[in-house]
């Protein structure tokens, strides 16, 4: 059987096929990781802020030019420019992020400051707009009170006291729900209840709220729009009536999937995989372990010459007719037909060691470097965080990483093998590898979107091509509404034992050509 395999080896050696798809699949990486590099945001913080002042500078200069039905309309947009234009100056005069907190509270600061000279000046806030002022008893103490918020907020700002900001909010907003409980709806006063855990939660972990640097604060934020969209669910009626039912129960399951990842992670002080791309992306930060996602799309390329090879290693010796010369050696066609398989197999391991590897070692080179705040600057590295069957799954990086290509591989290899046993059938390599490769790349989208149109038809759970991204039930995201995984299991091993008694049954009783 070892000479065998070494001599099937020895065919593909002098036919040049390893050189060839190691050059293959290098050069795609390292298209993919300059196109990639390139495609990154290497903007600094200051820099995004810079263009916003100077594109808010740009249309204040326009305003008078725009036509507006009323004059009124034309100042208040002046007034709302020159209050952006001041916080944006002062955001980049001090070193404020468009991400941080206080751009939030700046902004309510020079809105106030708006308000104020509105009022020195004798006008009515409320025809530029400005309608949400509270009650108060007269202008006097309008002013008393804005004057008062606007130095609360600029000295939160210049202390950078976000305990004292949470701690405001969470009392204005229990103030509020105090005055109006006993008036609002069932919706309003659950959604109110998820306003006041956020920021109860913001002052409990110490962590500034809406700070993309500080990946509690994301968590936070994250865990209270996923309750609500729950709250939705559940109370309002008219929320997802466009929707189907199995689209909104399976939305549901994730949620409630989200919120019990994102409490699991606060309780544990471990920053979730999701929330750490998730601060990437808004911070325009590229990170290492995105890179090293992202490239996973190349297993295509080993996909394809997996079908090419599986099409050729055996369809080829009938072909060339060389088939004859193959089974007068002192083997039996059982271990021909065993030898070959075991060479596909081992090939496409080796071919899908390449990708990981390659984004392993350029992007610690490009993007080991790469922090997002506090959340990486003690140390502290991403983990894969998921609620499967009932309780959560902690997976660390690298491990993930290696379940994810392993599955990609195991994926690859189910496709070869019934590839293999196409082109034995048939004796052809272009039928099998045009067929094959048509179904493995555009298989699961085209299921997916006959799916979509033909549910509730059961039979296409059991598909093939509807059951082999196994990773979806690791991730919890499911690209469409498929079995649970034991069915996915069970409908790949059918598969590829009926393959695999076919591949060799054929092959044993085959007619070998003159």
């Amino acid at each position: 059987m070892g000479d065998l395999i070494r001599n099937e080896f020895l065919k593909l050696h002098r036919r040049h096929f390893f050189l060839f798809s190691f050059i293959l699949i290098v050069f795609a990486c390292l298209v993919f990781t300059s196109v990639f590099y390139a495609q990154s945001d290497t903007r600094s913080d200051m820099d995004i802020v810079e263009e916003q002042l100077e594109r808010e500078k740009t249309y204040f200069g326009q305003i008078e030019t725009i036509q507006w039905e009323t004059d009124l309309e034309m100042q208040s947009a002046i007034l709302t420019s020159q209050a952006t234009i001041d916080r944006l100056q002062y955001m980049l005069d001090h070193g404020i992020p468009q991400w941080d907190w206080r751009s939030d509270v700046l902004s309510k600061y020079f809105t106030n400051q708006t308000i104020l000279n509105l009022l020195a000046a004798g006008q009515n806030p409320a025809d530029y707009g400005y309608t949400d002022l509270g009650t108060y008893e007269s202008r006097a103490t309008l002013v008393q009170k804005l004057e008062n918020r606007r130095d609360v907020q600029i000295r939160m700002v210049e202390e950078n006291d976000y305990m004292a900001y949470s701690q405001e909010q969470l009392a204005q907003l229990q103030q509020v729900y105090a005055e109006q409980n006993g008036s609002m709806d069932t919706l309003s006063t659950v959604l109110m209840d998820i306003q006041i855990e956020s920021w109860k939660l913001y002052i409990q972990y110490k962590t500034a709220p809406g700070a993309v640097d500080q990946w509690k604060s994301v968590a936070i934020q994250e865990l209270a729009d996923e309750k609500e969209w729950l709250a939705r669910y559940q109370y309002d009626d008219q929320a997802f009536v466009d929707l189907k039912q199995e689209e909104l129960d399976r939305q549901k399951s994730w949620t409630q999937r989200r919120i019990r990842v994102n409490e699991y992670a606060l309780k544990n002080d471990q920053i979730p995989l999701s929330i750490y791309e998730k601060m990437a992306e808004r911070a325009k930060t590229t990170t290492y372990s995105a890179f090293v996602l992202s490239i996973k799309n190349l297993m295509r390329i080993v996909m394809a010459l997996s079908i090419g090879l599986a099409s050729f290693i055996m369809a080829d010796e009938f072909r060339r007719r060389t088939i004859r010369q193959v089974v007068l050696a002192p083997y039996s066609r059982t271990q021909i037909a065993a030898a070959k398989l075991i060479t596909l197999i081992i090939t496409i391991i080796l071919l899908s060691l390449i990708i990981p590897l390659f984004g392993m070692v350029a992007g610690r080179l490009l993007f080991s470097n790469t922090t997002i705040g506090q959340s990486v600057s003690s140390g502290a590295g991403p983990a894969f965080i998921s609620f499967i069957h009932g309780r959560i799954v902690e997976i660390p990086f690298h491990l993930y990483i290696v379940v994810h290509y392993f599955l990609e591989a195991f994926k690859i290899c189910i496709v070869s093998v019934i590839t293999l046993m196409f082109a034995t059938l048939t004796e052809s390599v272009a039928v099998p590898m045009l067929v094959m490769l048509l179904l493995s790349l555009a298989g699961p989208a085209i299921y997916s979107t006959i799916y979509t149109y033909v549910y509730p038809a059961g039979i296409l759970r059991y598909m093939l091509f509807g059951n082999l991204e196994l990773i979806q039930y690791i991730q919890s995201t499911p690209i469409a509404p498929y079995p649970n995984y034991i069915t996915s299991l069970i409908v790949i091993a059918f598969c590829s034992l009926v393959s695999l008694i076919l591949y060799f049954t054929t092959f044993k009783y085959k007619e070998l050509p003159n």
